[in-house]
C-alpha cells in the first residue's frame, strides 16, 4: 500500500494532479459578460433541488468533520448556476469566512492554461507536437532529455520527474529551472511510459514562453484570462505581490493527521516568477469559464479561442494514470470510470472506452469537472492540503445527481456485509494514532485509508479473503469469531502482513503551552550545518526544518519519551536532560540511525504561535 510523503513537501507537490483549458484570439468587451452562468431554479434544467442541498449538506458535513477547513462549492447546468455556496472558513485562525468572491491557489490546475498555451502557439504554426524541447531550452542536449518533444512534456510522458525544486527561491527564472530539469534528465526513455510530471510541465511553460517571445504569464494574460474574462485570476508571484486581489487569497493549510495546520497566508507570495506547473490562482466562477471553452469546442460567447483540432488533440486520451510515485491507477471515486490523461487534461473514461467527463484537480484541494452530454459543471475549492473530500465527492456526485441507483447497491451492500463494517486499528499498538475503516461505496465493499484513498475490494477466494482494487497483490483477509463477528482483518502483500483489530484511533489529549515550555527553541544539526526550531504551533508540538514551509506535527509521547512525526511514524525524536532536569539536545531516530542535536538558543516567546505561517 501507498505510505504517505513528506518529500518535497516545501513546494507542495506530492498529491493529487491538474485539468485543462484553453487558448485563443482577442474577442470584444461586449463578449466579456458580467455573468455567463445566470441563477435558475434547479428543475428548470432537469436537476432536483433536494439533491442539490444533499449535496451541499456533504460538504458542509466535510468542515464539519474538519475534513477540510473551508470551500466554494458550484453547480451550473446548461450554463446556468443552480448551487453556489461557501462553507467554513477562508482563514479560521483570524476567523475570516469563506465567501463566494475568494481566490484560490488552484496549484496544478494551472498545467491545462500551459497546455492550452501550447496549443494556441500549434494552431499559428509556431510550434508542433514534435519538437524537441532543446530547441527551445538550453540544457538538454547532453543526455536523453535531448529526445525529450513538446508531446511527451504535454501528455507526461517525457520521463523528467516529479520535481526539482526543493524550496521556492532556487531557480533565478523559468528558464534556469528548465535547465536544471533537462540536467537531471529523463528517468525512462522518453514516450514510454506516463508519469506526471511538474517538473516537465516547468519545461513546457518554458518553452512556450521562448515561443512566444515573452513571459509566461503575460502570454497566457493576453491570450487566454483576458478573452475569457477571468478577471480574478492571476499568476501571485513577486511580480504581482501588490496586487489588490490578493486581499481575497484563501489562506493555505496542510494536515498531517492531526488536524489543519494553517501553513501560508496571502500577504505575500509563495512563488518568485510564474511556472507551468502551478502559481496561478482563479476562482470558480472564472474556472467555469474555461470548462466552457472546452464543452463549446474551443470558443467562448461565439468567439473562437482555439481550433476544433486543438480541442480533439487535448482531449485525446493518451495514457491511463498513476498515482504519484507510483504505478498504480490513480483512484477516484467515479463510478466504473477510469482516470485517462490526455493532453494537460484528466480524462475519466467508462467500460466501452468513451469520455464521459473531464476535469482537473490541485493539491491544494481544487477540483474542477465537466460532463458534455449533460452540459453539466462542478466546481469544489478548497484550500485542505491532504484531504481526500475531492475523491470522496466524486461519489457523492454520482450516487446523489447522476447515478441514484447506486443508493439502492449500498443498501444490498450493507446488508450484505454488515458484520465486516467498522473501523480498525494496527494490532498491538498501546495508543494507535490511526485508524483505517472498512466501508460500502459505489455497491462494493472497500478500504477506507485516511488522507490516502478509498481501495475497492474484490472477493478473491470465499467471503473472507478480498484483493484491494487497483493492487492485485495486497489482500484483505478477514478474521472471524466461533460467533460469527468479525474481529479483525489481515492486509497481506509481498513485504509481509499486518493485523488490524476493531477500535478507533487514540485521540491524544490536549496539550498546553505549559506543558511543551521546556522543549522549546532552537536545536543545531551540526552534520547539515542547519538549525531546527522546536514550536508550540496550533496545540500541537512541531518541529521547523529550514527546508519546509510549514512545522511538521508530533504525535504525543510513548512511555519511553519518544515523539513520533505525523506524517512519518518512523521518525522520531526525544528530548535530552542534564542532571538539573532541563533540556539540553533532542535524540532523532529514523531508519537510517540516529543522531543528537544539541541545544543552541532558547527563545520561548517567538517559539509558541497560534497560527501556522
Amino acid at each position: 500500500m501507498r505510505l504517505n510523503h513528506v518529500t518535497r513537501l516545501c513546494v507542495g507537490v506530492w498529491c493529487t494532479i491538474g485539468l485543462l483549458l484553453s487558448g485563443c484570439v482577442r474577442e470584444s468587451e461586449a463578449t466579456l459578460d458580467v455573468d455567463p452562468f445566470p441563477a435558475a431554479k434547479a428543475e428548470s434544467v432537469g436537476l432536483d433541488a433536494a439533491a442539490l442541498e444533499r449535496l451541499s449538506d456533504v460538504v458542509q458535513g466535510y468542515v464539519d468533520a474538519d475534513e477540510i477547513v473551508g470551500a466554494e462549492l458550484l453547480i451550473v447546468k446548461n450554463r446556468r448556476t443552480v448551487l453556489h455556496r461557501a462553507f467554513g472558513w477562508r482563514d479560521r485562525e483570524d476567523e475570516i469566512p469563506m465567501t463566494l468572491d475568494t481566490i484560490f491557489n488552484i496549484r496544478s490546475m494551472t498545467k491545462p492554461l500551459t497546455g492550452a498555451a501550447a496549443q494556441i502557439l500549434f494552431d499559428e504554426g509556431v510550434l508542433s507536437l514534435d519538437d524537441f524541447a532543446g530547441n527551445y531550452v538550453e540544457g538538454f542536449g547532453g543526455n536523453a532529455s535531448r529526445d525529450i518533444t513538446i508531446d511527451h512534456l504535454l501528455t507526461h510522458r517525457s520521463g523528467l520527474p516529479l520535481t526539482v525544486v526543493t524550496h521556492f527561491e532556487q531557480y533565478a527564472d523559468l528558464q534556469s529551472l528548465a535547465r536544471a530539469a533537462g540536467a537531471e534528465g529523463p528517468e525512462f526513455p522518453p514516450g514510454s511510459q506516463f508519469q506526471y510530471s511538474d517538473a516537465g510541465s516547468d519545461v513546457l511553460g518554458a518553452v512556450v514562453s521562448r515561443a512566444a517571445g515573452r513571459p509566461l504569464d503575460e502570454f497566457v494574460g493576453d491570450r487566454i484570462l483576458e478573452p475569457t474574462g477571468m478577471k480574478d485570476s492571476f499568476y501571485y508571484t513577486t511580480k504581482t505581490a501588490e496586487d489588490a486581489r490578493k486581499e481575497r487569497i484563501a489562506s493555505a493549510y496542510l494536515t498531517q493527521g492531526g488536524g489543519f495546520t494553517r501553513y501560508w497566508v496571502p500577504s505575500a507570495p509563495l512563488y518568485p516568477f510564474a511556472w507551468g506547473s502551478q502559481t496561478l490562482y482563479s476562482t470558480p466562477l472564472d474556472y467555469a469559464r474555461f470548462l466552457s471553452v472546452w464543452l463549446d469546442g474551443g470558443a467562448w460567447n461565439g468567439a473562437r479561442i482555439l481550433s476544433t483540432e486543438a480541442v480533439e488533440r487535448t482531449l485525446q486520451p493518451i495514457s491511463p494514470m498513476t498515482s504519484l510515485f507510483s504505478t498504480m491507477p490513480m483512484p477516484t471515486g467515479f463510478f466504473r470510470l477510469q482516470p485517462t490523461y490526455g493532453r494537460m487534461a484528466i480524462l475519466y473514461l467508462d467500460e466501452s472506452g468513451e469520455t464521459i467527463l473531464f476535469g482537473h484537480s490541485g493539491s491544494d484541494g481544487t477540483h474542477a469537472w465537466a460532463w458534455p452530454k449533460e452540459d453539466l459543471m462542478i466546481l469544489l475549492f478548497t484550500q485542505s492540503r491532504g484531504s481526500t473530500a475531492g475523491t470522496k465527492f466524486e461519489a457523492e456526485i454520482d450516487r446523489i445527481l447522476l447515478h441514484p441507483e447506486i443508493d439502492e447497491l449500498n443498501d444490498e451492500a450493507r446488508r450484505q456485509f454488515e458484520r465486516l463494517l467498522g473501523s480498525f486499528v494496527p494490532f498491538g499498538e498501546e495508543r494507535p494514532m490511526s485508524s483505517v475503516s472498512i466501508v460500502i461505496r459505489n455497491g462494493q465493499l472497500g478500504l477506507d485509508v485516511p488522507q490516502e484513498t478509498i481501495y475497492s475490494l474484490t472477493e478473491a477466494q470465499g467471503d473472507h479473503r478480498w484483493r484491494l482494487d487497483p493492487l492485485p497483490d495486497h489482500f484483505v483477509t478477514f478474521l472471524e469469531e466461533e460467533d460469527g463477528s468479525i474481529s479483525g482483518f489481515l492486509l497481506a502483500s509481498p513485504s509481509g502482513a499486518d493485523r488490524f483489530i476493531r477500535g478507533d484511533a487514540y485521540v491524544a489529549p490536549t496539550l498546553t503551552a505549559d506543558e511543551v515550555e521546556p522543549y522549546l527553541g532552537t536545536y543545531l544539526d551540526e552534520a547539515a550545518g542547519r538549525e531546527i526550531e522546536v514550536l508550540f504551533v496550533a496545540g500541537q508540538l512541531t518541529v521547523q526544518l529550514p527546508e519546509s514551509i510549514v512545522p511538521l506535527e508530533l504525535l504525543p509521547p510513548d512511555e519511553k519519551g519518544w515523539w513520533r512525526l505525523a506524517m512519518n511514524p518512523a521518525v522520531s525524536l526525544r528530548f535530552d536532560r542534564d542532571a538539573s532536569g532541563a533540556v539540553v539536545s533532542f535524540t532523532a531516530r529514523s531508519p537510517e540511525g540516529t543522531d543528537v542535536r544539541p541545544r543552541v538558543a532558547r527563545d520561548t516567546g517567538a517559539s509558541t504561535h497560534e497560527g501556522g505561517d
